[in-house]
């Protein structure tokens, strides 16, 4: 993957730089900072900061992202779905039950955590699982018509 010229092709076409996401399945490198953020969060600290950061069970400030990603078991409310019909109006039960009962979350156990710096920063070894950018919908467009 040619990752200097993935970078340079995308400059001031996404917002910040464009973010390398992988999934720890037992260890978290040194090379990575957890940080106690809501999972979501860490794309930001990536794209916008240029840190590479990590969220686990205990690095992390959303038990709901912590459960769907599979780093938390959760309670009931957030297993049943009702913390989705409780705080989200637009969540009806069927939908907040469906969303949260497993077919959309990450096996329990399966995932040590999860990690993003940006892609050009990506230490060497570490396996590359997603690339993230923000951008309007015609750059995601040329992105996707790119795709190898």
């Amino acid at each position: 993957m040619n990752i200097p010229g993935i970078c340079e092709v995308l400059e001031g076409k996404i917002r910040g730089k464009p973010v390398a996401i992988t999934k720890f399945s037992t260890e978290i490198p040194n090379s990575y900072n957890g940080i106690k953020v809501d999972p979501c969060q860490i794309l930001r600290h990536a794209m916008d900061d240029g840190k590479r950061v990590y969220f686990d069970r205990e690095h992390q400030d959303c038990i709901h992202g912590a459960y769907i990603t599979g780093v938390h078991e959760g309670n009931e409310q957030i297993q049943s779905g009702r913390l989705l019909t409780d705080y989200i109006p637009a969540y009806n039960v069927d939908a907040a039950y469906t969303f949260n009962s497993g077919e959309y979350i990450l096996p329990q156990g399966t995932v040590k955590g999860f990690g993003a710096a940006p892609l050009d920063d990506v230490p060497a070894g570490i396996n590359i699982d997603w690339i993230v950018v923000v951008c309007t919908p015609g750059v995601a467009g040329l992105i996707s018509a790119a795709r190898q």
